[in-house]
């Protein structure tokens, strides 16, 4: 029983994590103290809510922290109306007047976000907006997948003066025990750029 308590106490670490790497973002995109991106993060996604169907709405929140999903979270059939009608729903969430200010804010928003969901579920969302949504997603992408390391990178036999099968042990050991450390969703991204035989030691189950 300990040990689900202790993974759950690390999921929930890691998404908290995650949660503060998404507002820290938008805070920097739009030059926003930490309580302003909040707002701003809130307004937008409860807005994106509205516009999208309750399908997508729920693909996309289940690859935000849980602590965002609940802003996406709608049962409600989507709402047709086009881009300043968005901003202007969020600058009355906001509590804002200047309209400009916060497009800048949702272009800060959905850049975070984009970076949360990748580029299949961003196609899948623009998908369902008009284009005139265009402007706020353009020059915002996803970043490139990871590389994965060459196993003569991530093997480190000659620093440590063992032999190559050594290093290869304790590469397995020490995968084996991060394994049990570390919040699945961060797992996911050390698996990415490791060597194949690596990864699957990581992988989560």
């Amino acid at each position: 029983m300990s040990r689900h308590v202790g993974q759950a106490a690390d999921l929930q670490r890691g998404t908290a994590a995650q949660c503060e790497r998404f507002i820290a973002t938008v805070a920097q995109q739009a030059g926003l103290s930490w309580d302003a991106a909040e707002r701003a993060v809130s307004a937008t996604l409860a807005t994106l809510a509205e516009r999208l169907s309750p399908g997508e709405a729920r693909d996309v929140a289940e690859q935000l922290p849980v602590e965002l999903r609940g802003w996406l979270t709608t049962d409600r059939p989507a709402e047709p109306f086009h881009v300043d009608e968005f901003v202007r729903r969020v600058a009355m969430r906001e509590g804002r007047r200047d309209l400009a200010e916060v497009e800048r804010h949702v272009r800060a928003v959905f850049h975070a976000l984009v970076h949360e969901i990748g580029r299949d579920e961003l196609e899948d969302v623009r998908a369902e907006l008009p284009k005139d949504f265009e402007p706020l997603l353009a020059g915002i992408e996803p970043p490139p997948p990871p590389q994965r390391m060459p196993v003569e990178e991530f093997l480190v036999a000659e620093r440590e003066g063992v032999t190559r099968d050594q290093a290869r042990e304790h590469a397995r050991a020490v995968l084996a025990t991060l394994r049990e450390a570390v919040p699945e969703d961060e797992l996911r991204d050390v698996v990415a750029q490791l060597p194949d035989e690596y990864a699957a030691i990581l992988a989560p189950a």
